[in-house]
């Protein structure tokens, strides 16, 4: 048993580190034949497209795996400049956007200087943020839903070096246009402004169209939500080559491995799979719009493939759901979002299961309106009315 004080020191900006809260791991370790409908993390709601099982495994049976994979993923990032339409100079690949955004906070912060983010907005980046010495502060809104461009412009300060804004905003899904970024590129030289895209698919507006007028901006996406590969973590960054020479510097590049790369290259040569993928998500949000509002729910739809809804009780709405296998993200204790949930959209299929579940819930426990008759009519037939 091992006795006495910690022997070696532990960084202090690591020791006031409030740790990133990951979701509910349960999912991953049920049967199948329990059935899972796995809504809590904004994953891609069915498999990938069949050409990536096929590439992943023609590459472990061909490729020499015990070789490092190609550390500056040459062939991806050629078929994402053909995807984003920039030169591949302008392109850089990771082991996830999270790893990207890691790299990315370790290049431009250091103790003294500040980040701000765009909040209530996706915590992971607060935790890269702050284990660096740097300082984070949280610019909210009057409206959490509808971010101010004004007011973030007037937080930035002579400190600032970075500013993150996730955009689609994940959980609000507030959005800036390509115009107030332009503003705020424009008006805050000295700030890297780091666009989080990782939605980009499920809403098609990006900032990818500055990248080659301002050196000043870093567009990052994932492969983890629209193209499903969120197992085997792949990401992209667009920005200038100078910004992303000095990234590189600290770059490790065979963390982008093989597989995920062979993976990533499959799912664009079938960008259409993804594209009728999102095409169904949109069919299931006009749904959702039109069956939460008669079922009496509080609840905002993102142009990404989640949205929020409002329960006076959202630990016993989430156990309850949690029941009939169904599994969602509590946002009830983010500041400015209290009493909401989070809960991804999916197929027709799955989107009439998540509204059968939600309709049959407690109403003490969602804090909806009493359920109208027409409403019960209405969710109960509602598979027979989308074909599934």
């Amino acid at each position: 048993m091992r006795k006495g004080k910690r022997p070696v020191r532990i960084a202090r900006a690591v020791m006031d580190l409030a740790p990133y809260k990951v979701s509910n791991q349960k999912p991953l370790f049920m049967k199948q034949s329990e059935n899972p409908l796995k809504l809590d993390w904004n994953e891609s709601t069915i498999s990938p497209s069949p050409k990536v099982a096929e590439a992943i495994f023609e590459a472990a049976t061909s490729y020499n795996l015990n070789w490092y994979p190609d550390v500056e993923a040459r062939e991806l990032r050629q078929k994402l400049s053909d995807y984003t339409g920039l030169e591949t100079e302008y392109i850089s690949c990771f082991g996830g956007s999270d790893m990207a955004l890691e790299y990315i906070v370790r290049t431009y912060l250091e103790s003294g200087t500040t980040v701000l983010m765009s909040a209530p907005t996706y915590d992971n980046f607060r935790v890269y943020a702050q284990s660096t010495g740097a300082t984070v502060i949280q610019v909210t809104y009057d409206n959490p839903f509808e971010p101010d461009v004004s007011r973030l412009l007037n937080s930035i300060s002579a400190r600032t070096r970075l500013v993150y804004i996730c955009n689609p905003n994940n959980p609000t899904g507030g959005m800036f246009s390509e115009e107030e970024i332009r503003t705020l590129l424009e008006k805050a030289l000295q700030c890297m402004f780091v666009i989080d895209e990782a939605y980009f698919e499920f809403c098609g507006e990006t900032a990818a169209n500055l990248v080659k007028s301002f050196n000043n901006i870093i567009v990052a996406r994932s492969f983890s939500k629209a193209f499903g590969l969120a197992a085997l973590r792949i990401g992209y960054v667009l920005s200038d080559p100078e910004n992303l020479e000095y990234i590189h510097r600290i770059k490790v590049g065979k963390n982008v491995n093989l597989l995920g790369q062979i993976a990533a290259m499959a799912a664009l040569e079938d960008e259409q799979y993804t594209l009728d993928y999102v095409s169904e998500i949109n069919d299931s949000k006009e749904i959702l719009t039109e069956e939460m509002e008669k079922l009496g729910f509080e609840f905002v739809i993102t142009p990404a493939n989640f949205m929020l809804v409002k329960f006076s009780n959202p630990a016993k709405g989430i156990e309850q759901l949690e029941n009939v296998g169904i599994f969602i993200r509590d946002r009830s204790t983010v500041p400015q979002l209290e009493g909401f949930v989070r809960i991804s959209i999916g197929t027709l299929e799955q989107t009439v299961r998540l509204i059968e579940a939600l309709g049959n819930m407690n109403d003490q426990i969602t804090g909806k309106d009493s359920e109208p008759a027409e409403a019960i009519v209405s969710h109960r037939n509602l598979r027979e009315t989308v074909g599934v």
